[in-house]
């Protein structure tokens, strides 16, 4: 594979990750005898793919800024289509996919105000990668296996909010302190650009 096909194949994974998505809905939906099972393997396919087109990025230095944007949103997608269509079968109470998508919109606003300011964004903390783990354990298991231990999905899917919460109030906090004193952490959490800021300029 040459280098320019290289370069934008983990972009185009995402975005094959990003059609996945209403392929999960229509089959979770189907009435399909296998349909569960083959939304599972299109969850778990997404799932692969991402972590794919994330090492391929970071192996081959292919970090793009359409890259910040497609990886996150397409992750986003699915978690949240797939959390929507668990609690149209009363796996997931509602609330707790309102919070789930809210944070995420909530989340992915706050990045784009960063990223019009830098050129990368504030990298998953503890709270966020944990959280982001269990959601996608939950979900993987609740859509191939409805009738384990549904009594408990409950408590194992607020456990996945809270940590959501924490993780997002950290970003929220982090990324206030960024904007309000202008200043990149000492680890540098996020670069910025190397053009001149303007405000009306998007990067």
């Amino acid at each position: 594979m040459n280098s320019s096909r290289l370069r934008h194949l983990p972009n185009t994974i995402s975005v094959f990750r990003l059609v996945l998505v209403p392929i999960f809905a229509i089959l979770y939906f189907s009435d399909f005898e296998s349909g569960r099972l083959l939304a599972g393997l299109v969850f778990l396919l997404a799932a692969i793919s991402d972590i794919t087109d994330g090492y391929i990025a970071r192996r081959f230095d292919l970090i793009s800024a359409l890259g910040h944007i497609l990886d996150p949103l397409a992750d986003k997608c699915m978690q949240c289509t797939a959390a929507i269509c668990l609690s149209s079968d009363g796996i997931i109470p509602p609330w707790i996919v309102v919070i789930l998508i809210c944070k995420e919109v909530l989340l992915m606003f706050g990045s784009s105000i960063l990223f019009r300011r830098y050129t990368d964004c504030i990298p998953a903390n503890f709270f966020g990668k944990a959280a982001s783990f269990l959601i996608f354990t939950l979900i993987a298991f609740y859509v191939l296996f409805p009738d384990i231990f549904r009594e408990g999905a409950l408590w194992l899917f607020l456990a996945a909010a809270v940590m959501s919460l924490v993780s997002f109030t950290v970003y929220t906090v982090r990324g206030i302190r960024i904007l309000r004193t202008d200043a990149l952490p000492s680890e540098q959490s996020v670069r910025r650009s190397a053009a001149p800021h303007n405000d009306s300029e998007v990067n």
